[in-house]
């Protein structure tokens, strides 16, 4: 069920997301405008901050936080806030900004301002791996290696551009491994070069939507690149912007509450942009969910 916000909202900017350190008076001085009384404002910059940030929003009773950087400091907000509140307003000032474009905010910081302050939410599924939260995906493979090889400040410097030259080394380096799902529908196992888990996938990147797993489905869909040709991993990273490639070609697909996954040999595995665990991985909808602020023609369970 949806609920309405109150005009109070705590604002967090993280400094360290691309465009953070900038946009923090923008972002004060919007939400301002729109008849938003803002009790706390700070910038921070360690993830430390960032969650004694949120527990003392959480202390002071403030219905709303609005929260301004990219995937990896949603994911940490969503670990503080999941299954305890206040609401999160996404602020969207990273490269990716995947959670964002999921709830249909994008990339537009006025606009993630004006839903702020309509303020209707909706408790969302969050994923855990290895007990940790995500909210967009979980990726094995060679994204993980782009990750990894990511230089932070030519991110916030040069943005997407930043991820050419890692990219085609990542490409270049690709080797297919040994991937076993296991759930309660049994265990099988597939060579790939790709592995994507995603929390209630709309249009978060490379793969297709899944068939009615929506944000509050309690649900993660898996996708499997079962191919070693790297024209097929070329194609599906192409795909990140059109979203339109079809799984049935190349793709190994699964949907489950809750599943393992091993790799042969052992693989980093990043959680919303952030390299963090190694397989084996246990995956599942946490059955703590998040209150976000999310724009009026918002759809839980996309039809």
């Amino acid at each position: 069920m949806p609920t309405e916000t109150t005009a109070i909202v705590d604002l967090i900017v993280s400094s360290r997301s691309r465009r953070g350190q900038a946009e923090f008076q923008k972002c004060f001085s919007l939400l301002k405008e729109l008849g938003i009384t803002i009790p706390r404002a700070q910038r921070v910059s360690r993830e430390r901050d960032l969650q004694l940030a949120l527990e003392a929003s959480i202390a002071a009773g403030a219905p709303v936080v609005a929260v301004g950087g990219g995937d990896g400091t949603m994911r940490i907000a969503a670990e503080v806030l999941a299954g305890r509140g206040p609401a999160l307003g996404v602020l969207p000032l990273g490269t990716g900004n995947s959670f964002s474009r999921l709830i249909g905010i994008g990339h537009d910081v006025e606009k993630a301002c004006h839903v702020i302050s309509k303020g209707r939410c909706e408790w969302l599924d969050v994923g855990r791996a290895n007990g940790r939260t995500f909210l967009s995906f979980a990726t094995i493979g060679v994204s993980t290696q782009i990750a990894l090889s990511l230089d932070p400040m030519a991110k916030r410097r040069l943005g997407l551009i930043s991820y050419l030259r890692p990219t085609i080394e990542a490409f270049r380096r690709s080797k297919p491994f040994q991937v076993k799902v296991l759930s309660a529908d049994g265990a099988r196992t597939i060579d790939a070069l790709q592995v994507v888990v995603a929390n209630g996938l709309r249009r978060i990147g490379p793969a297709p939507e899944p068939n009615g797993t929506g944000l509050t489905s309690g649900r993660l869909q898996g996708y499997v690149l079962a191919s070693h040709d790297k024209a097929h991993l070329v194609r599906f990273f192409a795909a990140l912007a059109l979203n339109s490639l079809d799984a049935g070609e190349i793709m190994d697909t699964f949907e489950a509450s809750q599943f393992s996954i091993e790799t042969m040999p052992a693989k980093r595995v990043a959680i919303d942009g952030d390299v963090v665990l190694r397989t084996p991985v246990k995956f599942q909808a946490s059955p703590e969910r998040l209150l976000t602020v999310v724009p009026e023609e918002f759809e839980a369970e996309p039809g």
